[in-house]
């Protein structure tokens, strides 16, 4: 019979699967303890969360949630591939880049369920958002999971569930052995009562025979199967070329005609009619910025009766980077 990690661990196992080909560095999580919400903590008193309806063999309520200052390295990790970085845990594309985080996690956690126990679910995404721990709601079991990610070091995420969920989870570890049927005593010509070898046991081989790759149950003298090492393939992209989680992040993009300092004594003399002188020489192209970070340089045209901006140049890569 599987314990209760061994029954857990194939699904904290996929939400480290995630995270660490989402940020291209090692990742592993530990399962912790079930903890009250009063008891999630977070250096700036805020965290992003993450909720979910669960239908079909999963029937209830989840949630994704990351403290505060981790929450935002993770974020900035996933966003300095585009050479840009959120200064605060509010920033639109800060909740945006968490946000489709947080279903691939959720996805992965409830196909691992149904691959690996057969319970399968359908999933409604309900809200992200950042909360002050306060706001945390309380019809969800938490449990902490302590992750060790390349690069920032020891971090905790918590994932929450409702009860009759974690009911179903924990079944798992509970079930009684099936029983096998004890064999018949053969009867030969002589009517001798030697008993042959024992007949598989009855019953269809369901999902919790299995448990992280390991055999939890079924006859005796099974062995684990030692696989050959794995090679890595020569046509797979490395990531950072993979962006497809972030495709659907929404940015900020504006144009900068020129930029200037003046004393505040200048600034309250400004009246209408007043003049401001920019550093920028009729002509020149305009800086086009992507959440405040240059990473284009353009023309101003009309179109109809709109301003728009021609692109003349792209920001090189590097210099991008340094303006992070």
């Amino acid at each position: 019979m599987p314990t209760k990690e061994e029954v857990w661990k194939p699904l904290i196992d996929s939400l480290a699967d995630v995270l660490q080909g989402v940020l291209g560095k090692s990742v592993t999580m530990t399962l912790g303890d079930e903890i009250a919400p009063s008891a999630i903590e977070s250096d700036l008193g805020k965290v992003f969360y993450a909720s979910y309806n669960l239908s079909g063999d999963l029937s209830g309520s989840a949630a994704i949630i990351l403290r505060g200052e981790d929450a935002l390295n993770i974020a900035n990790l996933m966003l300095q591939v585009f050479g840009m970085m959120a200064a605060t845990l509010e920033d639109d594309m800060v909740v945006s880049t968490l946000a489709e985080l947080a279903n691939q996690m959720i996805s992965a956690f409830t196909n691992t369920m149904a691959g690996t126990y057969g319970k399968t679910s359908e999933i409604e995404p309900v809200d992200n958002q950042i909360l002050s721990i306060e706001e945390i709601p309380d019809n969800l079991k938490y449990f902490s999971i302590t992750m060790d990610i390349e690069g920032i070091g020891n971090t905790t995420m918590y994932i929450g569930l409702s009860p009759e969920v974690v009911d179903i989870i924990d079944s798992f570890a509970s079930s009684p052995q099936a029983e096998e049927p004890a064999p018949a005593p053969a009867t030969g010509a002589s009517g001798s009562g030697a008993a042959p070898a024992p007949a598989p046991a009855g019953g269809a081989t369901g999902p919790t025979d299995f448990v992280s790759g390991k055999v939890a149950r079924g006859a005796e003298g099974v062995q684990e199967v030692d696989f050959a090492p794995l090679q890595p393939a020569d046509n797979v992209r490395p990531y950072p070329e993979n962006l497809d989680l972030l495709l659907d992040v929404n940015v900020t993009i504006s144009v900068e005609i020129g930029r200037t300092k003046m004393t505040l004594r200048e600034l309250l003399s400004l009246g209408e009619g007043s003049i401001i002188q920019l550093d920028k020489l009729a002509g020149e192209p305009m800086n086009v910025l992507v959440n405040g970070k240059v990473i284009a340089r353009g023309e101003v045209v009309v179109i109809d009766e709109s301003f728009g901006v021609r692109i003349l140049e792209i920001v090189d890569k590097r210099e991008r980077l340094m303006n992070v």
